[in-house]
């Protein structure tokens, strides 16, 4: 009698260790499917060790940056906004906003932007142009993606003397679909210089 009653328990014991095993199984499968359903910032082109080399204190760079928090992205844009109201007569206060904001979300990509126009005002051009080139690379955002190619043909052009670069830029600006009509004027007149020095060399 005991016999039977033990393994009428040891039946049951499995039973239920076999339908708590199925029921799991489809939770972990789910979790894995939500895990790689979060969105991925990938960060490419731009040598993040010299901006972390020119900025201490900056987010070292990842191949992808995983999910931020709403929380995170909060404070990130509060100390955007801090920066902001800075930026004129503080801008060392500014600059260490901007990256305290990159701090808690390095998808942030106006806290790289409005960084980069930090660094420019205080002649480091080199490095702001680096830093619009990560905005470029992170944005997700069509206005964010236009100023930074705006901002990098007019640094390259004006500040940083490298032609090339502008005519990228400002090209990169009208195919996005940059509406600034003194782009193209800017552009025509940078080709034309460019194509100068090379009719010079073939002209008889």
């Amino acid at each position: 009698m005991m016999k039977n009653i033990s393994q009428h328990v040891l039946l049951i014991a499995i039973s239920l260790c076999s339908i708590y095993a199925l029921r799991t199984i489809p939770l972990a499968a789910q979790e894995t499917s939500e895990s790689l359903q979060l969105p991925e910032v990938v960060i490419t082109g731009t040598d993040q060790s010299k901006i972390q080399r020119d900025i201490p204190g900056i987010p070292a760079s990842q191949t992808t940056v995983s999910f931020i928090d709403s929380a995170k992205r909060d404070d990130s844009d509060k100390l955007v906004a801090e920066g902001k109201l800075l930026a004129f007569v503080h801008p060392e206060k500014a600059e260490k906003a901007y990256i305290e904001a990159l701090k808690h979300d390095p998808g942030n990509c106006e806290a790289y932007l409005r960084l980069a126009d930090v660094l420019r005002t205080q002649g480091r051009e080199e490095t702001a142009a680096r830093v619009y080139e990560q905005a470029v690379n992170i944005s997700t955002n069509t206005d964010d993606t236009l100023e930074a190619h705006y901002q990098l043909g007019i640094l390259y052009e004006s500040r940083l003397n490298d032609v090339a670069q502008a005519i990228t830029h400002y090209r990169a600006y009208l195919d996005a679909g940059g509406d600034d009509t003194r782009v193209a004027v800017w552009l025509k007149t940078l080709e034309r210089r460019e194509q100068q020095p090379s009719e010079q060399m073939t002209a008889p």
